[in-house]
């Protein structure tokens, strides 16, 4: 029987459709042994059928009308049971590819002179693809990790492999589902973007940026290229990634000329400003400083902008000064000078006022909060973002120990001197609030704060050491919103680098080149590697004797997988996205 609704063929005894759930007119096997007339066939698609009785009397309408309603009811809950059924297959379809994409599967590197795409790094049976040779050249010019990318939705890989002369090469694309064990094939599949490039960025809709041996930095909208602007030191894409703003000039000089210009601007670059010497831009907003060297007395003008606004000079020579956050509102600064000594600075954006304190010996500056020692004094202060300088008054003595702040601008973490015994220093954490601190609290006796490379946009936990004295050992802590948690225990002394990646903590010191990887606080992984190039997603991928290898959370327990030996590079889907570990 065919399905009157999306015509497939379905059971002739069914009474709904499996595909589509639409009720059909069932016929009984008692009636197709009888000889039907084509009347009779007519009438078996009525829509309101008359029931006989045994008597040949018209039923009652009252029990006629009840079947039907228990018949239509038993129709809707099947159709409800059929939709149910086919939901959880889409969801279980749905979970079962988030949970797969919570660790990357493939990597691209070059091996032997050809770059390959291994399409599941957590299996050791799989063949990797070869995509295309690449000449030594490129390796040689430094491009190593640039060598390929992935778009962001990882249907396209990137990839250079030709010399085109003075340090450039040529920018190919393939899509992924295109590539086989053929790599003639893949070739021809592969599209050519550009020669001559010496640098490029993927942006999120598959267009890119990249610059050329001539200076250039030109736009490619996924079709066609553009030249943005010439004479291109160097380029930074602002937050938002509308604009790019451009340090034109020589790229061995000191200075430069600041240009700004829209992505898809068709007007000429703006210049903003000259003789700059440095800049930065913000990871929460659109907002940019530079330092502009003045010649008249060769002091540094520190200025502040935002995409749609024209700069603003914040501050004369200035010294030192403290990234720009958006919860934080402003900016610290410190301004030096021969007679006066160094003043410090607070720049709110919203009310453009500064506040400045005067005499300072010895000052430390962090997003929304300075800490700070005045000219023949001995006693410690401090100012929040939109504050006063308030004095350190608290049963702890400051000793110029480090400091960690929420870029949500709402905690405080400080190292003061503890005990000549102690391991290490006192940690207090503090809430601010209206300018002030409102609280504290005593978060460990004797430790340290952590040097952290993770949650770099959204840096709002911080990380610590504690000395553990009845166990002897120290462990180590997280600190969220004014929460302590234990991550792990008995941690190496200095620690390293810590890495949070979601239900693992990575610790990596650098000196010893030791990586050690905690789950559920003591359940340890320790190994002496040559580097470590990922931590993030759960999994965390390392080199060790010429051999690379991922350790990832496989269900409740670490697994380890051989990825590839001997590899130069090795370029997965997520670099650029976490701080480069190398």
């Amino acid at each position: 029987m065919i399905c009157k609704e999306c015509g497939e063929e379905i059971n002739d005894e069914a009474r709904f459709c499996p595909f589509c759930g639409t009720v059909q007119s069932v016929v009984t096997p008692e009636e197709k042994k009888d000889d039907v007339t084509k009347s009779d066939k007519a009438n078996t698609n009525f829509k309101n059928p008359v029931f006989k009785t045994s008597k040949n009397k018209p039923e009652d309408p009252e029990k006629v009308k009840a079947r039907n309603f228990k018949q239509k009811l038993i129709d809707v809950v099947l159709v409800i049971l059929i939709i149910a059924i086919a939901s959880s297959v889409v969801a279980y379809r749905v979970v079962t590819l988030r949970n797969a994409n919570k660790l990357f599967s493939m990597i691209a590197y070059v091996k032997d002179g050809i770059i390959y795409l291994d399409t599941d790094i957590t299996s050791e049976d799989d063949e990797p693809l070869p995509v295309a040779e690449v000449s030594s050249a490129l390796l040689d010019y430094g491009f190593g990790y640039n060598i390929a990318a992935f778009s962001k939705d990882c249907k396209i890989l990137y990839f250079m492999d030709k010399d085109t002369g003075d340090g450039s090469g040529r920018l190919k694309k393939v899509r992924i589902d295109k590539l086989t064990e053929d790599m003639d094939d893949n070739l021809d599949h592969a599209e050519k973007v550009a020669d001559f490039v010496t640098y490029y960025t993927v942006l999120d809709d598959g267009a890119l940026l990249y610059e050329t041996n001539e200076m250039e930095v030109c736009f490619y909208d996924g079709k066609n290229s553009k030249v943005i602007a010439e004479d291109v030191a160097y380029n930074f894409l602002s937050y938002s990634k509308n604009y790019i703003y451009l340090l034109e000039g020589d790229k061995q000089g000191h200075t430069f000329d600041l240009g700004k210009k829209g992505l898809n601007s068709k007007s000429d670059v703006e210049i903003i400003a000259e003789n700059i010497s440095s800049f930065i831009t913000s990871t929460d907003s659109d907002a940019v400083m530079y330092i502009v060297e003045n010649e008249e007395d060769n002091s540094n003008e520190l200025y502040l902008t935002f995409d749609n606004k024209e700069p603003v000079k914040i501050g004369d020579n200035v010294s030192d000064y403290s990234p720009y956050c958006t919860s934080a509102g402003g900016v610290f600064y410190t301004s030096k000078s021969y007679r006066d000594g160094t003043t410090l600075y607070y720049y709110d954006t919203e009310n453009e006022s500064l506040t400045e304190v005067d005499d300072i010996s010895k000052v430390e500056l962090q997003v929304g909060i300075s800490i700070f020692q005045k000219k023949g004094s001995e006693e410690w202060f401090y100012m929040l973002a939109g504050g006063q300088e308030q004095p350190f008054d608290f049963e702890y003595e400051y000793g110029g120990g480090n400091i960690w702040s929420s870029w949500d601008g709402r905690y405080a973490m400080v190292e003061f001197a503890a005990e000549e015994e102690s391991v290490g220093n006192t940690i207090v954490s503090f809430r601010s609030s209206d300018g002030t601190f409102s609280s504290d609290k005593l978060v460990a006796a004797s430790g340290g704060i952590g040097t952290t490379r993770t949650d770099v946009n959204k840096n709002t936990t911080a990380y610590y050491y504690a000395y553990n004295e009845e166990e002897d050992e120290i462990d180590l802590y997280s600190f969220h919103n004014d929460r302590t948690k234990l991550l792990a225990r008995d941690v190496s002394e200095g620690g390293g680098l810590v890495y949070a990646a979601d239900k693992l903590v990575v610790l990596y010191n650098l000196g010893e080149t030791k990586l050690s990887i905690y789950k559920d606080c003591e359940n340890k992984f320790e190994e002496d590697i040559q580097t470590l190039i990922y931590a993030g997603k759960n999994a965390v991928i390392y080199k060790k004797d010429e051999i690379w290898y991922i350790t990832y959370l496989s269900g409740k327990e670490l697994e380890t997988a051989r990825i590839v030996e001997g590899a130069e590079d090795l370029i997965f889907p997520e670099y650029g996205v976490y701080p480069s570990l190398i």
